[in-house]
Order: structure tokens, then sequence, then C-alpha cells
């Protein structure tokens, strides 16, 4: 442990939450990449998904950090 200005900071909590956090922006960025190319597929590609075009861009429309559930 080491103290700063009387604050205490366990530099393995901090390493581990920020690789946590940025495996998580990793994560948000490559699913919004998919998420674009989602949202250009047309009709005949998405038919080939299961996906109607109003459900791709459903899925296109969420957040950065709307992620899915693992």
């Amino acid at each position: 442990m080491t103290t700063i200005a009387g604050i205490d900071i366990h530099l393995d909590d901090f390493r581990a939450h920020a690789k946590a956090a940025v495996a998580r922006l990793a994560l948000a960025l490559r699913v919004a990449a998919e998420r674009r190319a989602l949202a250009r597929l047309d009709r005949e590609r998405l038919e080939d998904l299961g996906l109607s075009p109003a459900e791709a861009r459903r899925e296109a429309a969420r957040g950065l950090f709307d992620l899915p559930r693992r």
C-alpha cells in the first residue's frame, strides 16, 4: 500500500480496476463496430441472419455501453 496526501492507494486494486475498465471499453468498441456493420446490411443479408430491418435498426441504435450479457 502507498499513501499519497493521506489517501491509501492499493496499486494492485487500481491495476485490476484499470485493466477491467480497458477490457470493457475494448469490448464496447468491438460491439459498436459490429452494430455499425449490421446497420449497413441489406434486407437479404439480414434475412440470412434471421433479422428484420427493424431489429437491425434497434440493435444499431443501442448505446455504447449497452452490451450483451455474457
